[in-house]
């Protein structure tokens, strides 16, 4: 069972609500036992479905090193939402797409189908790769401050680079939530550039699946510019590189 403890994020205002955004991936085995946490995760709104979004690293690191996603999710049971109170939100549907652990960061991605009704704050993908220079804020949250502060922190960055395989973002300071794979990373407009996968020692710099990665793994052609209010302008994604070799190599 992976048990997702959502964290209480403070309304963003193009969702608006306080339901839980960003997830903690606790996951269990078949018989309820905790075997370790997995990470972050978060939902998207594709298409008017709900489908919750996370690494495939995370749940493979807890097996061990040489772990594949697929033999991962056979040891696992169903995937359930739980709020900070321990609350049961809803179980997640079936896996819609499993990725691979080091084949880069474009294919670094689990998605599971949500049931409608749940109540989690949906986020909008980008349809379009941020540029470079352009601000963006990682949605994570430090475990030493769920008691205290149910708000999501907002790490704040620029883009160093954004390809069709890779987004590489410099935080304007540490990123002192561990466990933080999984995260959304958003622009302005609070949609979705990106999902962090990897993170260098002195926790500044980030590697993200970038969106047109995401929209690729989905099997979804880029949303219109409706969505955003701008257009797309996005060629389509290309095989995705091996994880680039630029100090971003610490998975979590």
């Amino acid at each position: 069972m992976i048990v997702l403890l959502c964290v209480q994020f403070e309304a963003l205002a193009q969702y608006g609500g306080n339901a839980p955004t960003v997830c903690v991936i606790d996951a269990t085995d078949q018989n309820g036992q905790s075997i370790g946490t997995a990470g972050k995760g978060f939902v998207l709104k594709v298409g008017g479905r709900d489908i919750l979004i996370t690494t495939a690293h995370g749940i493979c690191e807890i097996y061990g090193p040489t772990a594949e996603p697929s033999t991962s999710l056979d040891k696992i049971g169903s995937v359930v939402l739980r709020n900070f109170a321990e609350k049961e939100i809803a179980t997640a549907g079936k896996c819609l797409s499993v990725g691979t652990r080091d084949a880069g960061y474009a294919t670094d991605l689990l998605a599971f189908e949500l049931p409608p009704g749940v109540q989690m704050q949906s986020m909008y993908l980008s349809p379009s790769l941020p540029a470079k220079g352009m601000r963006v804020w990682v949605l994570s949250k430090e475990g030493a401050n769920f008691s205290t502060n149910p708000a999501v922190d907002k790490y704040p960055g620029t883009v160093e680079s954004a390809t069709n395989s890779a987004l590489n973002v410099r935080l304007d300071r540490a990123l002192t939530a561990y466990h933080s794979s999984g995260s959304p990373v958003i622009d302005s407009k609070n949609q979705v550039v990106g999902m962090l996968c990897g993170i260098s020692d002195d926790r500044k710099n980030i590697g993200c699946s970038p969106c047109l990665a995401i929209w690729q793994r989905l099997g979804i052609a880029p949303a219109p510019a409706s969505i955003s209010g701008t257009p797309s302008n996005h060629t389509t994604p290309a095989a995705p590189a091996a994880r680039p070799d630029s100090g971003v190599k610490t998975y979590r």
